[in-house]
């Protein structure tokens, strides 16, 4: 009776060894994907604050700097953001860039 139950628990143990490495181990490439997410939504969030914040910084200047750092109200948050270059460093009609 005692071999059979030998035999029975090497069985049971020979089975679960089978089926657990079968299984895909996935667990890290998840945890490595949403660490990435995470990472990048938190560098975009800190982007978007500095933009906030340098937005308001330069509504707050007076006309005179304005004027003097080549960038009119209505482009501030074109210039912030990178869309359009300011009015000193776009071509003149010479071919220069800001000089």
């Amino acid at each position: 009776m005692s071999g059979d139950r030998t035999k029975e628990m090497k069985m049971t143990t020979t089975y679960a060894n089978h089926v657990s490495s079968d299984r895909p181990k996935q667990s890290g490439s998840i945890m490595r994907t949403a660490m990435s997410m995470c990472t990048s939504s938190v560098r975009f969030l800190r982007r978007q604050f500095a933009r906030r914040r340098a937005i308001a910084h330069m509504a707050e200047l007076d006309e005179h700097l304005m004027r003097d750092i080549g960038i009119s109200y209505g482009e501030i948050q074109a210039v912030v953001y990178g869309r359009t270059m300011p009015a000193s460093h776009r071509s003149t009609r010479h071919g220069r860039i800001g000089f």
